[in-house]
């Protein structure tokens, strides 16, 4: 188990710069801050491939209730 703080070190309206820290005990393993931040990318990867999925499927809601019910 590798403990790793995140802290936001900035940010636009595109882009959020997160600093990486190790936590625990001294010595810290050599790639605990590779494995979080590999598995940080995962997370961020789908959480954007949940935030499109959402967003085209509110677009098309927001079709069929400009289309009308075709009466």
């Amino acid at each position: 188990e590798h403990r790793v703080s995140i802290l936001i070190d900035g940010e636009t309206s595109d882009i959020y710069v997160l600093q990486l820290s190790p936590q625990g005990p001294p010595p810290a393993p050599p790639n605990g801050l590779y494995l979080a931040r590999k598995a940080l990318k995962g997370l961020l990867k789908e959480a954007e491939k949940e935030l499109k999925k959402a967003q085209r499927q509110g677009e098309l809601m927001g079709c069929l209730a400009l289309g009308g019910g075709g009466e």
